[in-house]
């Protein structure tokens, strides 16, 4: 389950539409950015089911990755959070062969977080600096201690 802090990255830079829409890459979309599934005759949503699409894509077809990639004990909740955002922009497959998941497989969590910043922001072929900006948002969530980290203590 994503936290509270990578929900809200995700609505933020996604925002919510009612209706459906094309997005920048020309794909059908509703809600929180949700594009499986939408079609143009769709009825509108609320926001409370836009959410619902959101945190159910993240659970059924963005954690499972965590656990097939072997990085699902290996990262606290915010870098979690702040992956998954990624992968819910630009798709699982990019991130599977990329310098961002070869460095978390390693413990390298500083590499890791500058490929945030790496590329990954651009759509349709485009550049789009909102992506820029949402990388960054990702890069310091990503760096952001919480409170699942597990000490000598626990």
């Amino acid at each position: 389950m994503i936290n509270k802090a990578g929900a809200d990255l995700i609505k933020r830079w996604e925002s919510f539409k009612d209706t459906p829409y094309k997005d920048s890459a020309g794909n059908w979309t509703i809600g929180y950015g949700t594009t499986h599934n939408v079609h143009p005759d769709m009825p509108p949503i609320t926001e409370g089911r836009a959410e619902e699409l959101l945190v159910d894509h993240i659970e059924n077809e963005i954690e499972p990755y965590f656990q097939r990639w072997g990085i699902e004990d290996t990262l606290n909740e915010n870098q979690k959070a702040a992956l998954a955002s990624l992968i819910y922009n630009v798709g699982a497959g990019s991130v599977s062969r990329s310098r961002l998941l070869k460095h978390i497989k390693v413990g390298d969590t500083e590499r890791a977080a500058n490929e945030f910043l790496r590329g990954w922001d651009t759509a349709g072929g485009r550049f789009l600096p909102g992506l820029k900006y949402r990388r960054y948002a990702e890069h310091q969530l990503f760096l952001t201690p919480d409170n699942t980290e597990k000490t000598d203590e626990t």
